[in-house]
């Protein structure tokens, strides 16, 4: 009986059978690791860079709109600060009274024996005006001449008014005398009060 034995066949074959050791395992599991570690950072990037190209794209669309609405609010802003001049204007003219007018008209209506000292106009937003003359006036009887010449005034401003008021705020004989055509003539000094309403500047 003969036997044969291969020893060397086991020590072959087993050293054709790779061995896993710990460390293997290990450094298989870490170089694993950091290929799927690499992969999403490829992707990561990858969106990253996408994201940052949409968003220039974006940027490059929007920035002149943004410049466009820039221009738009500077000319609103400057269009606002026009308007709040020219109404700031409009205000004052519609607030101011012509006197020329006012002035031509008293002046135009004072007759010889009446001599004018002061004239002062004022006027309220409201449009209410009121003229304050002075002066003195000539005549027989200089208290009735100062009284004609108040309602000269009156008729001469119904054409700013159709209801003025005159009154006396002062009304007294002087002792003063003018010389007129040779003749002597007693004086009085007056102060009347013209009040109307300037319907143009009236609420």
């Amino acid at each position: 009986m003969i036997i044969r034995t291969n020893l060397r066949a086991p020590t072959v074959e087993q050293a054709r059978t790779p061995v896993l050791t710990p460390i293997r395992k290990a450094a298989i599991a870490g170089i694993l690791l950091g290929v799927t570690l690499l992969g999403y950072w490829l992707v990561l990037d990858h969106e990253v860079r996408a994201l940052r190209l949409e968003f220039a794209a974006k940027t490059a669309i929007e920035k002149p709109l943004r410049q466009n609405l820039e221009l738009a609010r500077q000319r609103a802003i400057a269009l606002a600060e026009k308007l709040q001049k020219r109404q700031t204007i409009l205000g004052y003219l519609k607030g101011r009274v012509n006197w020329a007018p006012v002035l031509e008209r008293i002046y135009s209506a004072v007759p010889e024996n009446v001599q004018l000292s002061e004239l002062r106009l004022t006027h309220n937003p409201n449009g209410a005006c009121v003229a304050q003359v002075a002066g003195r006036a000539a005549g027989e009887q200089p208290r009735i001449e100062a009284d004609k010449f108040r309602v000269i005034l009156l008729d001469t401003l119904r054409e700013f008014d159709n209801s003025p008021t005159a009154s006396f705020i002062a009304l007294d004989d002087s002792e003063q005398v003018v010389h007129r055509n040779r003749k002597e003539m007693a004086v009085a000094v007056f102060s009347i009060q013209v009040k109307w309403v300037n319907h143009a500047n009236a609420n």
